[in-house]
């Protein structure tokens, strides 16, 4: 019924204690962010050594995709022990979450 209503995980996981085994799947997403960033500096030139200085400063930045696990569900003996479904926290977008929610 799991893979009825959210599907194919992302990753399936097993982990072992004293108490048994616990099959884990989660449901993973990804979002980009824009990270912010400087650059800049000096450095000499060969073709007139030492006079010469080539270099400037500015600001740029980069895009950048982050995963984010959204859902998780466990089973013990084949039945569903636990269901977990995050929140979103930080800049996660609204939309990110409106998207899992129509799956």
């Amino acid at each position: 019924m799991v893979y009825m209503a959210a599907g194919k995980p992302d990753e399936k996981s097993i982990r072992k204690t004293a108490d048994g085994e616990t099959q884990i799947w989660s449901y993973v997403r990804y979002y980009s962010h824009y990270e912010p960033g400087y650059w800049g500096g000096d450095y000499l030139g060969w073709y007139d050594y030492p006079t010469s200085r080539i270099g400037g400063y500015g600001f740029g930045g980069y895009s950048r995709q982050t995963e984010y696990e959204y859902l998780r569900v466990e089973f013990r003996e084949g039945k569903v022990v636990s269901v977990e479904r995050k929140e979103p926290v930080g800049e996660m977008p609204e939309q990110f979450f409106k998207e899992a929610d129509a799956e």
